[in-house]
Order: C-alpha cells, then structure tokens, then sequence
C-alpha cells in the first residue's frame, strides 16, 4: 500500500501542476498547440522524479521495466482520471462557449478549404455530436491512456535499472 500512496502522492503533484499550466494558458489566451505539448514535458518531468524516487528509497536503486511500467500505469491512471473530471467541469462551468468557438473556427477553416457546403454540414454535425462535455472528458481520459502508453515505455525504458552483477563473490 506505501507504494500505491506513493504513486498517488506524485501524481497529484503532476496533476496541480498541470492544471495550474492549463489555467495560465487558458488566462493568457495562449493559442498556439506548443503550449499544449508542454504538457508532456511536466508530466514527464514529474514522471521520472517519482519512478526515481521509488526506485532509490524503496528499491534500493534497483527497478525493472515492468516495475516501472506498473508504477507509471498506476500514475497515469490517477492522473488521467482527475483531468478527465477538470476537462469536464471546465467546459461545463469555466467556458462553456469555448467549445462553441472552437466549432466555429473549424467550420471557417472548413469554408477557407473549399470543402461545398454538404460536407461541411455533415463534418459539422458530427464535430458537435463529439464535442460534448462528457464525451470530451471520455476523449481525454481515453485518449491521454493512449498518450501516457507511449510515454510510460520511453520513461520505463530509461529508468530501468538491473541488480549489478559482480563475479568478485564467487
């Protein structure tokens, strides 16, 4: 059980950490994607500090890959699960017209195409079937699992670290 207060502990540290950035972005009117993927840097960044932290205080410095992919699925998991709800609540309380905008955009971008104006209603139609509150926070939740898959493996990858082995005992 330590090791599951110790994922949780990290993991809402990365979790506040993000959404104090998310919240700056969102203040700032930050529009360009990089802010975004800036994201990844901090969930990475704070990924490691806990794997590292596990491994040196409770592992004596030795972890295996599996050992930090299932550190690291616990961790994304809890992430994940509480900015699903904070997508959700924000863009049910915080900017419910933000979506609406983001429609808008899309359909401009879609008239700018060229696209005749059939697909464009049936692009649109689905655009905001999708575009939802709870689907969205489904799509984020689902979809950061995907992301967070991928990230784990490198970090897993790179934190990994076997029992040194010396023939010297023998």
């Amino acid at each position: 059980m330590i090791k599951q207060r110790h994922i949780l502990t990290y993991s809402v540290a990365c979790t506040l950490a993000v959404l104090a950035f998310l919240i700056g972005i969102y203040l700032l009117e930050l529009k360009e994607p990089i802010w975004n993927n800036l994201l990844y840097l901090i969930y990475i960044g704070v990924l490691i500090f806990a794997v590292k932290s596990w491994r040196d205080s409770e592992n004596e410095g030795v972890i295996s890959f599996a050992s930090v992919m299932s550190y690291a699925t616990f961790f994304a998991i809890y992430y994940l699960f509480v900015i699903a709800i904070w997508t959700y609540l924000f863009m049910v309380y915080v900017a419910p017209d933000l979506m609406e905008i983001q429609l808008q955009l899309q359909e401009q971008m879609m008239v700018n195409d060229g696209m005749p104006p059939e697909q464009i209603a049936i692009g649109m139609k689905y655009a905001r079937m999708f575009s939802t509150p709870p689907i969205a926070a489904i799509f984020t939740f689902v979809g950061g699992l995907f992301i967070a898959s991928i990230l784990n493996l490198i970090v897993a990858a790179i934190m990994k670290k076997d029992k040194e082995v010396s023939f010297n005992n023998y």
